[in-house]
């Protein structure tokens, strides 16, 4: 039998690829990171099936050795149930848009199992992937495989699985009843009742951009105040009622959201919303006014409220004492810190690093493996998420002796933060970066700056701890790189929690970001308890926490105006260089805390090779750039930004 199998996500966005070698994950990586176009919209993974294909064989031609290639969709739903479900939606909202019928011909077009077949077999062959056979192509049902891809990763033998997203083949939320390797759903709501759909509506009112925004909204809606009349506006767009059982149901208004005539101020939103809530907030502003914040407010509010009291539905309904959440519902963690400290009867609670759709084809692979390799749960633990590219130090070297900015930056910002590093005026450096033969002379410029200033640092961490401990923001580059959106040690940059002004630095000198947004902690996990209520595992910055008084005297600069924080705790065993890192840093801070966010600028992916990061250290103020052993670090001041 061939060991390998290939997940892969084709969807429009997050699209990902993921190898396993029998019920093992052995690499996964998001398309994104090496198209570097942020979420990879619309973008086949081929890059990411080359890098994957690569662990096999060094030539990336590795398809010989795999078993199957797996999909977290079930396509031959498209055929019938989602056409008949078009027709009983029609019935029922006889005044929507032309925008859903152009959306649904397009789906159930690209979604038709023949075409769907014969994409991946076009990709791969144009991408010089097939030698011989083709592998046998398998789907599966898509929260099947997000409720797979949690509970089998999690510590719990048996769990309450929720998921909920923004919409599957119908289903938009689904309960299942994990035991061991057996998933059995006892509940599903299908569209329109989207929760995703739902929050995203709002994200675009307030003013940010879909995909991304959400985060934006949920990070804004502490800032805002409770305002009874929002809130009653609100109730009648996401609505509560009981069922014939007397147990808590809920049902949204899907005219509010995507059902109803779109509106003239923005085609994304429809006029019922618009009439209801008033005009959309701009776009690009530092921070929506108010009144936006108190509609942030209420609907993070009512999100949360009604997912604990369906949770909890279930956990007195089942009596299942452990849950396990996946979908992109649950990359909001501020829903999965409220399920946690709300619900009494919960002994603990695990979400999947991927969540989301990119990683789909986790669980694609796994309902495979369950069916073909192996039934015993303890087979597909997940030991840590650090299975994307790395690079050795050598590597490492010809990427900086053969560097050379290639790129236009994208603002203002990071043209200054360039002529900092370089020493020359920002319009200069615009201008020979655009001009072919000036372009010869900045980059001589940028040679010299990386000859002088690149060292090999045999003691790394106590090192690169010191400077921390003095101020100085890091890019942190090691190892394999993370699976999922969240840095968490290979791919970060770090800061000194205690000082305040370590969070307005990396927001605006470094990520060029709103400056009121918040920034997650890397805890070492023995000390959690001492900086956090009710802590529990928390390995991938998916939970939210209350923090102690300690946490706020200790280590301000991660703490968000609601006194909570997004943190990876720490185990030695999952990245033994990281937490030697955080263990150097505590002995000269007596912090056990790094303030940790993605090496990314905004609206980027995050750095996956040696060069992004080159790029990176160019294009904003970051003051020290680690990749392996080599140790860049610029000498200039910040401006004062205070």
């Amino acid at each position: 039998m061939k060991p390998y199998t290939l997940g892969l996500n084709i969807g429009k966005v997050d699209p990902s690829a993921t190898l396993f070698e029998g019920t093992r994950i052995v690499a996964h990586v998001e398309e994104e990171r090496f198209s570097r176009k942020k979420k990879g919209i619309n973008q086949f993974p081929t890059q990411a099936i080359r890098y994957c294909l690569s662990i096999i064989d060094k030539e990336g031609k590795g398809l010989n050795s795999v078993a199957s290639i797996n999909l977290g969709f079930d396509f031959s739903k498209f055929t019938l149930d989602v056409p008949q479900y078009y027709i009983q939606e029609w019935g029922n909202y006889p005044d929507k848009p032309p925008q859903s019928a152009r959306y649904e011909i397009d789906r159930l077009k690209k979604k038709n199992p023949e075409y769907v077949r014969a994409q991946i077999i076009e990709e791969f062959t144009k991408a010089g992937l097939v030698s011989g056979e083709f592998p046998k192509i398998n789907w599966y049902t898509h929260h099947y495989c997000h409720a797979l891809s949690s509970h089998l990763t999690s510590p719990f033998d048996d769990s309450l699985g929720i998921v909920v997203d923004a919409n599957s083949e119908i289903d938009t939320l689904s309960v299942w009843n994990c035991r061991g390797s057996k998933l059995d759903k006892i509940y599903s709501k299908p569209l329109p009742h989207s929760l995703g759909w739902l929050y995203r509506a709002f994200t675009l009112f307030c003013g940010f951009d879909a995909y991304e925004g959400e985060g934006m909204l949920m990070g804004l809606a502490p800032y805002g105040k409770s305002n009874p009349v929002l809130e009653k506006k609100i109730e009648q767009v996401l609505q509560w009622r009981t069922n014939n059982d007397g147990e808590f149901e809920f049902d949204i208004d899907a005219e509010y959201i995507h059902l109803g005539k779109r509106s003239s101020l923005n085609s994304a939103l429809t006029e019922k919303l618009i009439s209801v809530f008033g005009e959309p907030a701009p776009q690009g502003v530092e921070m929506p006014n108010q009144y936006y914040r108190d509609i942030a407010h209420a609907i993070q509010s009512r999100f949360e409220q009604t997912l604990v009291r369906f949770v909890e539905r279930f956990v007195t309904k089942t009596g299942h004492k452990y849950v396990t959440l996946s979908g992109g519902v649950f990359l909001n963690c501020k829903v999965n810190g409220r399920i946690w400290s709300a619900i009494d009867s919960i002994k603990d609670i695990y979400i999947i690093s991927t969540s989301s759709d990119d990683g789909i084809g986790i669980g694609a692979n796994m309902a495979y493996s369950v069916e073909n390799i192996s039934l015993k749960r303890s087979d597909y633990s997940m030991q840590n998420v650090y299975v994307g590219p790395e690079y050795s130090n050598e590597q490492i070297k010809d990427a900086i002796s053969g560097f050379s900015l290639q790129r236009l930056f994208k603002n203002d910002a990071q043209y200054k933060a360039l002529s900092n590093t370089l020493g020359i005026d920002s319009a200069r450096a615009r201008e020979m970066l655009t001009d072919g033969v000036e372009n010869e002379v900045i980059n001589s410029i940028v040679s010299d700056h990386l000859d002088k200033k690149c060292e090999f640092v045999e003691n790394l961490t106590p090192y690169i701890a010191g400077k921390i401990a003095k101020g100085k923001i890091i890019a942190w580059f090691q190892g394999r790189m993370e699976a999922g959106p969240r840095a968490l040690g290979n791919r970060s940059i770090l800061a000194d929690p205690r000082k305040i002004e370590s969070l307005l630095k990396v927001n605006t000198k470094v990520k060029f970001r709103q400056s009121w947004r918040p920034f997650c902690p890397s805890v070492m996990d023995e000390y959690k308890d001492l900086y956090f209520v009710k802590s529990t595992q928390s390995p991938y910055m998916i939970n939210t926490f209350r923090v102690t008084p300690l946490t706020k005297e200790a280590a301000p600069a991660i703490v968000h105006i609601d006194e909570t924080a997004r943190p990876q705790f720490l185990v030695k065993e999952q990245n033994p260089l990281f937490h030697s890192l955080l263990e150097e840093f505590h002995k000269l801070s007596k912090v056990p805390i790094f303030l940790n966010t993605s090496m990314n600028i905004k609206g980027e992916p995050m750095c996956c090779s040696p060069i992004d990061a080159i790029n990176f250290y160019f294009a904003t103020d970051v003051d020290v750039l680690v990749m392996g052993n080599y140790v860049l670090e610029k000498k200039h001041q910040y401006d004062n930004i205070l």
